[in-house]
């Protein structure tokens, strides 16, 4: 048997496990609060500029992931909001691909009852061609604009290419 010794794209470990060192994959936090972006409607990109991994640097450092290949994608968010008033109606967390919009929508005056704040998360699998982007955003209505994305280790943004 020939073993393809050059071969750094698949491996194996001693124990036989196997890792992909190339295969897209990105995980990022909120690198500081975001304060007030939303609140009467208008719609806020939420910013992740702490970056834990970014295998194949397809995410930019802020905001967007750009799948580099065609293939069928995991896609993680949750957003952790404050700063939520009695008059807010809804909000949206969006996780927004080319293809497609994904949407986690909350009642925002059921949601306060144990406080101004909420998480919002939302999880996907869709098929991305190469090229299309995946941004996150969230949307509150009803208010002025003082809901704020905390800064927090609930508020994160992470993908992978799964198949």
């Amino acid at each position: 048997m020939t073993t393809n010794c050059a071969n750094t794209y698949i491996v194996p470990t001693t124990a036989n496990e196997i890792t992909m060192p190339s295969q897209p994959a990105f995980s990022a936090r909120a690198g500081a609060a975001q304060l007030n972006v939303t609140g009467d409607g208008t719609p806020y990109t939420v910013q992740f500029a702490t970056e834990l991994v970014d295998q194949n640097n397809d995410f930019d450092g802020t905001s967007t992931f750009t799948a580099p290949v065609t293939g069928i994608y995991q896609i993680n968010a949750a957003v952790r909001m404050t700063g939520l008033t009695v008059a807010m109606t809804t909000g949206e967390m969006n996780i927004i691909t080319t293809p497609a919009t994904f949407v986690n929508t909350l009642n925002v005056g059921a949601a306060r009852s144990g406080g101004n704040q909420y998480t919002f998360k939302n999880s996907v699998i869709v098929p991305l061609t190469a090229t299309d982007t995946v941004t996150v955003t969230i949307d509150i209505s009803g208010g002025l604009i003082v809901a704020d994305v905390v800064n927090a280790a609930s508020t994160f943004f992470s993908g992978a290419l799964i198949a």
